[in-house]
């Protein structure tokens, strides 16, 4: 989700945050700003959460049909795995 022009991060996510149905909302760089993670029960709910959404500003649109890698913690191991790989770099 890009912002519209003028309008504050702080004041949409603060408006967002208000919206049940908004699982997460992070702030990201490139070409969107923001990502919303929503629930819909429905196309015709997600019909209605996009239109709540677009005075925010533009909105890309992507329905998860499948999570083929469940959310991991971070623990003190995978981080050590990662320096490791480091220094085994050529």
């Amino acid at each position: 989700m890009g912002l519209a022009a003028g309008q504050s991060s702080a004041r949409a996510t603060a408006s967002i945050r208000e919206i049940p149905e908004v699982l997460e909302c992070s702030r990201v760089m490139g070409s969107d700003t923001l990502i919303v993670k929503v629930a819909a029960s429905s196309v015709e709910h997600l019909e209605g959460l996009i239109d709540r959404l677009l005075v925010y500003g533009p909105l890309t649109t992507s329905v998860v049909l499948s999570t083929l890698v469940q959310r991991r913690v971070v623990t003190r191991e995978v981080v050590s795995l990662g320096s490791k790989r480091e220094d085994a770099a050529p």
